[in-house]
């Protein structure tokens, strides 16, 4: 039962973060993934840590350490002169607590993993990572005036606003992403973490 909390706890967390975009498609090719170990190591803020670890593929391992362990394979690409990750859910059974695999594939088959995306500046021993403006990227939607493939995504309580999820393909991704790569207005308050190790 323990293993079916922390599962359902870590989706939860996940589809809650605040002003997170998601995708279907990721944001890089595998030619765009950048090699930047300067991001390797402990970052924290506050009571939260964030730890990237190098994986093959110019890919990294972020752990997310706050009230719950989050695991994301994450790809580097820089789109308009600007550093952005490509976050996707660490495979299987390698989230923490992990004792029953079965439980995990069972349940994952009822989710759809998706991609999310922050924008990250490396300087003086700090990463500062910074989500996009969901209610921002809604009101455009609904005003027309962004032209990009997605869905809403309603929660079955009438009183949350729809969780936005773009269905476009990787380029028109990317070309939307580098339209707002430079637009404060774009991006949420970021997070500032510093290197503890």
């Amino acid at each position: 039962m323990k293993t079916r909390t922390t599962i359902l706890t870590t989706i939860l967390v996940i589809l809650s973060q605040a002003c997170t975009v998601f995708s279907i498609h990721p944001l890089y090719t595998d030619e765009d993934r950048l090699s930047i170990d300067e991001i390797i190591g402990t970052w924290e803020s506050g009571s939260e840590r964030v730890i990237f670890n190098k994986l093959p593929d110019n890919r990294y391992k972020m752990t997310l350490i706050s009230e719950d362990t989050i695991l994301f394979s994450a790809s580097l690409l820089s789109l308009n002169n600007q550093v952005f990750i490509d976050l996707f859910p660490f495979g299987d059974c390698d989230f923490p607590d992990m004792n029953d695999c079965l439980v995990y594939d069972n349940l994952s088959k009822n989710f759809l993993p998706v991609h999310s995306f922050l924008k990250a500046d490396l300087m003086d021993n700090q990463i500062i990572l910074t989500p996009f403006n969901q209610k921002r990227l809604l009101t455009l939607f609904e005003q027309n005036r962004i032209r990009l493939a997605h869905e809403m995504v309603y929660y079955e309580s009438d009183d949350e606003e729809p969780i936005v999820v773009l269905t476009a393909s990787t380029p028109d991704l990317q070309k939307f992403i580098s339209r707002y790569a430079n637009d404060e207005e774009a991006f949420d308050e970021p997070t500032v973490y510093k290197r503890s190790e």
